[in-house]
């Protein structure tokens, strides 16, 4: 779990073995306490779920937010290149490659999908402004 330490009111990165080293004369148990670390102005810090969005990856924020009294790490996206957009369209064609087999009859949705992620590299804004198809049920 990370932490941080509030130095000066800034939040700086820190680690249970540096609040052991900095603290050597004091005996702790093997799990220390929020009470033990908070005294310290050492905090845990929460990783907020990482989002997940077509066409874009998740970079976790520098430096972690109070929230509602909680220190929370969050995330921004932000958009792939184009080779990582092509990676992605390429991923999401071959994760319905099933839907074209032999013994199988693709529905016309099912078809129009997978058309519109081949083309979506032929799109006026890409690659900084794609509109992905929406995946048939």
């Amino acid at each position: 779990m990370e932490m941080i330490k509030l130095i000066d009111g800034k939040p700086t990165p820190y680690s249970d073995a540096a609040f052991r080293r900095d603290n050597k004369r004091t005996v702790y148990g093997v799990t220390l306490s929020n009470s033990q670390l908070n005294a310290q102005d050492v905090y845990r810090v929460q990783i907020a779920p990482e989002p997940k969005e077509i066409g874009k990856f998740a970079v976790k924020d520098a430096m972690p937010v109070l929230t509602n009294g909680v220190w929370v790490h969050g995330w921004n996206l932000e958009v792939k290149d184009a080779d990582g957009l092509r990676a992605e369209r390429d991923s999401l064609i071959a994760s319905t490659d099933w839907w074209a087999l032999s013994d199988r009859t693709m529905t016309a949705e099912q078809t129009a999908y997978r058309q519109a992620l081949r083309d979506i590299t032929g799109q006026d804004g890409f690659p900084t402004n794609i509109t992905w198809p929406t995946k048939p049920e």
